[in-house]
């Protein structure tokens, strides 16, 4: 009996050395494969399959170093503010910081961080989405400083304080009114005061898409085509995606430029006067909307919006959206923009 258990043992051992033999082969081949190829894509694969692999920690290593190199090369606020909230304890991050520093500073009297944005042509609105969107057409800004963060609460709580102007409603809503989260019930009105406090103007519906986009050309969202909880802040919780209400400012990846929660989070004022047929006859250069109208533009969806097709999705950058500029919602905050001096 002793001998069939011994005999027993001895096979399981085996076939466990074997199966630890055949396992490290294979773990071995892939890393070689993953070096050999020397891709984000390839280290991220190994690890993916062996996450408690032997090389997992250089193959991290190898990533990292390589997206810092695509950071550098990119030399976007995007791409290092994006690396810096990926990798924090990276030592890289006080040369990202570094680079962030000369790329984004405050500005204005509210002090918020704020990003240029190069002029230049780019393609406005959405052939695929609904009607007011049509057609693509290219138009050409001149360059300006557009806000990285929605307005939030403090900011506005300093306006308020400097000039008495009222206060928000929402301000006795414990859920929406942190320092860090973006200020809502906010009307056209309200807006337009707050960035004349500031020494600054709303941006102009073309100006608020070119910086959307991010330098990204025909994204249906400024990170792409498809949409996911670990990109923004929209109806429901779940994932990463977890705020009943509003997210603190830059809680989500920003975009190309550095801009957070430009998707989502809350929809935001801009300049223009709405019509609906706009696109047919905009100016091509430094459009600035009709010059008379009852509605204004809204622009980038909120927590409000739940996602059902792509197509009705608020969150998707081409999407317009207006409202009467005395109303106002706990889904609709800004942003301000400051004009280059030339």
């Amino acid at each position: 009996m002793r001998s069939k258990i011994q005999k027993l043992f001895l096979s399981c051992m085996v076939m466990f050395l074997l199966f630890t033999l055949l396992t490290g082969c294979a773990e071995r081949n892939d890393w070689k494969k993953a070096q050999q190829a020397n891709s984000i894509k390839a280290y991220e694969d190994y690890i993916k399959n062996y996450p408690n692999g032997k090389f997992v920690e250089k193959a991290k290593t190898a990533v990292e170093k390589m997206e810092w190199e695509q950071a550098l090369a990119t030399n976007t606020p995007g791409a290092f503010l994006t690396f810096t909230k990926k990798y924090p304890k990276s030592s890289y991050a006080t040369q990202a910081k570094t680079e962030i520093d000369k790329l984004i500073m405050p500005m204005g009297k509210d002090g918020a961080y704020m990003v240029l944005v190069q002029g230049g042509e780019f393609e406005m609105g959405c052939n695929d989405g609904f009607e007011n969107e049509k057609p693509v057409h290219k138009v050409n800004l001149k360059p300006f400083y557009i806000d990285i963060y929605e307005v939030t609460n403090a900011q506005y709580q300093k306006f308020v304080d400097e000039t008495n102007y009222k206060r928000p409603n929402h301000w006795s809503d414990p859920s929406m009114s942190t320092p860090n989260q973006p200020v809502v019930m906010i009307t056209w009105y309200d807006a337009v005061e707050y960035c004349k406090w500031a020494g600054k103007r709303l941006p102009t519906e073309a100006e608020w898409e070119k910086a959307a986009r991010g330098g990204l050309v025909g994204g249906m969202y400024p990170w792409g085509d498809k949409i996911t909880r670990e990109d923004a802040n929209y109806y429901g919780t779940e994932g990463k995606d977890y705020w009943e209400r509003t997210a603190t400012a830059g809680s989500t990846m920003p975009n190309g430029y550095g801009l957070y929660e430009v998707s989502g989070n809350v929809e935001e004022w801009c300049a223009d006067y709405y019509d609906e047929n706009y696109y047919k006859n905009s100016p091509p250069e430094n459009p600035t909307g009709p010059k008379s109208g009852k509605f204004f533009v809204i622009r980038g969806g909120s927590w409000g919006d739940e996602y059902r097709v792509q197509k009705d999705f608020a969150l998707r950058i081409a999407i317009r959206r207006y409202a009467d500029p005395y109303e106002a919602t706990m889904y609709t905050g800004f942003r301000s923009v400051m004009d280059v001096k030339e």
